[in-house]
């Protein structure tokens, strides 16, 4: 966790003030350096603040802003006539042990996870902070943004247990779906610029038997992509052809 403060002058345009304030949060989020989508600054004695969820002590350094980021800072500081203070305040529970922090991968994973990168090592099996993966799309990451956006909207369908919950089940576990090709596409792209294979999961809510689970092909090319041994304490199919990924339903009979 950090928290971003700045100090302003009587007399501002609070309205301004927020707008900008707000920018800088926007940027470094689509820099991947903050986590989620939950902003709530608050005002206190002529200072604006905010508390934002981060991975690592890290992950506000400015070796990692881009240029969008640091020209909102600079407007924000321009406007408010002091510079922006950044503290790193903690890490939530267990969250250091599920960081990455190989410097080497020997694949990458595209599997949603809350809030959390959506990202899997393949090496470590952990989490891998967005601001650490080459930018796919004009130094930022919008496309993984736009993908987890999706899928977390269509969790909410399914979980709900209602109105559009077949159809939500249908996207994360089809591999023609319109999320699980945008997945893919952004997958690809992963793969192109950070030269590390990515794999893309398919959730798996069939209900079926283990056997015809275990002997299910992939649903892309019809090959056998049955794993002899769990990955990432879940995983038990990976197509090496069709970069996909996917485990064993929970709905056996």
């Amino acid at each position: 966790m950090h928290s971003l403060s700045i100090k302003y002058s009587e007399g501002v345009d609070e309205n301004e003030l927020w707008h900008k304030f707000y920018h800088v949060c926007g940027s470094l989020r689509e820099n991947g350096q903050t986590n989620g989508r939950e902003m709530n600054a608050y005002i206190k004695d002529n200072r604006i603040s905010i508390d934002l969820w981060t991975f690592t002590e890290e992950a506000l350094d400015e070796k990692h802003f881009t240029k969008y980021v640091t020209d909102s800072i600079e407007k924000l500081e321009e406007f408010c006539g002091n510079k922006i203070e950044i503290k790193y305040l903690g890490y939530v529970e267990e969250e250091l042990e599920s960081i990455c922090t190989c410097e080497k991968h020997d694949y990458f994973v595209l599997y949603y996870y809350g809030d959390f990168s959506p990202i899997r090592c393949g090496s470590c099996e952990k989490f891998v902070p967005l601001f650490k993966i080459p930018k796919l799309h004009d130094t930022r990451v919008w496309d993984v943004l736009g993908w987890v956006n999706a899928y977390k909207a269509i969790k909410i369908l399914d979980l709900n247990c209602g109105t559009g919950e077949k159809w939500a089940m249908r996207q994360q576990c089809n591999y023609d779906s319109g999320l699980s090709v945008q997945g893919r596409k952004v997958a690809a792209k992963i793969t192109e610029v950070s030269g590390v294979k990515t794999y893309y999961f398919l959730a798996n809510y069939k209900k079926i038997s283990k056997v015809k689970d275990i002997n299910r092909p992939c649903p892309s090319c019809g090959g056998d992509w049955h794993l002899d041994k769990e990955k990432f304490g879940y995983f038990r199919h990976q197509c090496d052809k069709c970069l996909l990924m996917s485990s064993y339903s929970s709905y056996h009979y």
